[in-house]
């Protein structure tokens, strides 16, 4: 567990921005640590798990990991539009889903 305590130090020092830190394999959470940061509005809050982290570039990440995975267990095909998954998906007055040809091999 020093490893855990040193990733903790460093991350408290050294990357303020940061707001959580999980690790884990399966079903199975081996670290779970929380730090207060800048929320860009207030100044320093305080996180825990109950709060609504701001995830930005990440969620691109862990979107492409399930659509692969729904890919390769055939839930999916790279054809399909991507409004037959956004169907809640509100276009601007400009846009209509019958005109959006988006596929989901394109993202």
């Amino acid at each position: 567990m020093s490893g855990f305590k040193e990733l903790t130090t460093t991350i408290a020092e050294k990357y303020q921005n940061i707001h959580s830190c999980l690790i884990g394999n399966s079903d199975q959470i081996f670290f779970e640590k929380y730090f207060p940061g800048e929320d860009g509005r207030n100044g320093f809050i305080k996180t825990n798990r109950n709060y609504l982290h701001d995830l930005r570039s990440a969620t691109k990440s862990v979107t492409s990991i399930l659509v692969g995975i729904a890919y390769d267990k055939k839930l999916i095909s790279l054809d399909d539009p991507i409004t037959k998954y956004l169907s809640g998906w509100v276009p601007n007055n400009r846009h209509s889903l019958e005109n959006i040809k988006i596929i989901i091999f394109s993202l």
